[in-house]
């Protein structure tokens, strides 16, 4: 990108150098979008129904939207979004590293936070799916952080994202467009659903390596009798029934984590500044689903020992985690093996991912309340190693579905990218 460059007085509209920098060039004409989408202002008070629920809806960068919890109205203290089916919605604070989604049929006038952005296209004019992959794509972030405003924390208003410009070809071009990228998210599909089989023939060897039953898949019942001479306690989770294994069953010893593991508290490794890039080095990490929440050029503070397990203290998710890290919070622990020649961490992550603990108590930390008390099923050295064995195969083959995934996801955004850019 060239430092210099001569703009005419006549064209500034911005006092803005990174704006003019950066420009975009297309193979089609740059509209605002200020013509192409309706803001959604339909907001609800759940608050009024306080014993209804609620089902609320996020977005992140990799689901895009998805379900998030149900809630009574008792909980929600002020009005929410109720969003319709096609309608596109995003976090101003993260729209710039992906945050953005259509809201699918399925998710039909569910309600979101106020905190969204919430609009529609007119569908005659600009395909919701061609300006959410615009959004998203990788050309148009310099574009997008050009028109954010916040040195650390850049912020998308409704206001701002209407002077947005991108190229808008004609609609029969968008709708090609929209059919190639839904041609490659059904091939991301399958090879998803691949590695879900995976997944599971995995979790399914690990319950015969160790000689366990495991429990049967049911739908817990919400409303159900009990005798009161069969009340152990007064638990509702507990008297559903367990979805608990019995280890006492395994073919192998029992021993407590307390005894295989020491753990660190993390609040040293915990990052400064939340400011990710994906230009940037060293991972920052959560226990929970998304792992890797984004990358911080912070050269301090960085947990250097892995391999490690770190665990959600207050939900008890865990990751393996076999690289340099920071975190983003002091909600987990870092989890060590204590002696490598008796327990192979990998064995033991696969163990721990079965086998769980009653959750069903009030908001609590877990590990050194209960956890750390856990009972496994601990094989010889040898015996663990020959089923890491086993499975790393398995997990070669979902690496590979992996990358399969990311060269056809970044072959098709090059191929659009060269119709769309000059």
């Amino acid at each position: 990108m060239s430092k210099t460059k001569v703009v005419n007085f006549k064209d500034l509209n911005i006092w803005s150098v990174k704006n003019f920098l950066n420009s975009l060039k297309s193979n089609f004409p740059l509209v605002e979008l200020k013509n192409y989408i309706i803001e959604n202002k339909n907001k609800i008070k759940p608050f009024l129904y306080p014993n209804e629920t609620f089902d609320i809806l996020g977005v992140n960068n990799k689901e895009g939207v998805y379900f998030n919890e149900t809630l009574l109205g008792s909980k929600i203290k002020q009005p929410y979004y109720q969003v319709n089916s096609g309608d596109i919605f995003y976090n101003p604070y993260r729209v710039n590293v992906g945050s953005i989604g259509i809201v699918p049929k399925e998710f039909d006038l569910k309600y979101t936070s106020p905190a969204y952005i919430v609009f529609r296209t007119i569908e005659k004019k600009l395909i919701s799916e061609y300006l959410v992959f615009v959004l998203k794509s990788e050309w148009f972030n310099n574009h997008l952080r050009a028109n954010t405003k916040g040195s650390v924390r850049q912020i998308l208003s409704f206001s701002e994202l209407k002077t947005l410009t991108i190229p808008l070809p004609p609609l029969e071009i968008q709708e090609e467009i929209v059919t190639k990228l839904q041609t490659i998210k059904n091939k991301i599909k399958e090879l998803q659903l691949e590695e879900e089989k995976i997944k599971k023939e995995i979790e399914a060897y690990i319950y015969i390596a160790l000689g366990l039953k495991k429990p049967k898949d049911t739908a817990r019942e919400k409303i159900f009798t009990v005798s009161f001479k069969n009340l152990s306690r007064w638990d509702i989770t507990h008297n559903q029934g367990s979805d608990k294994i019995d280890v006492s069953k395994s073919n192998y010893p029992l021993v407590e984590l307390k005894n295989i593991l020491d753990y660190e508290q993390p609040k040293k490794y915990i990052v400064s500044n939340t400011n990710y890039s994906d230009n940037f080095a060293i991972p920052v990490l959560t226990a929970g689903k998304t792992f890797i929440l984004g990358y911080t050029d912070e050269d301090f503070g960085i947990f250097d020992n892995p391999p490690v397990i770190i665990f959600d203290d207050f939900t008890t998710a865990i990751q393996f985690v076999d690289f340099n890290f920071k975190v983003k919070s002091d909600a987990l622990k870092i989890l060590k093996i204590k002696d490598n020649t008796k327990t192979n961490i990998k064995f033991l992550y696969e163990v721990l991912k079965i086998i769980k603990i009653d959750l069903s108590k009030a908001h609590r930390r877990y590990y050194l309340s209960s956890y750390r008390y856990l009972k496994i099923p601990l094989p010889p050295i040898e015996i663990q190693n020959k089923i890491i064995e086993e499975l790393e195969q398995k997990y070669e083959k979902i690496e590979e579905n992996k990358q399969k995934a990311k060269k056809l996801e970044q072959d098709l955004y090059l191929e659009i990218e060269n119709i769309i850019i000059k």
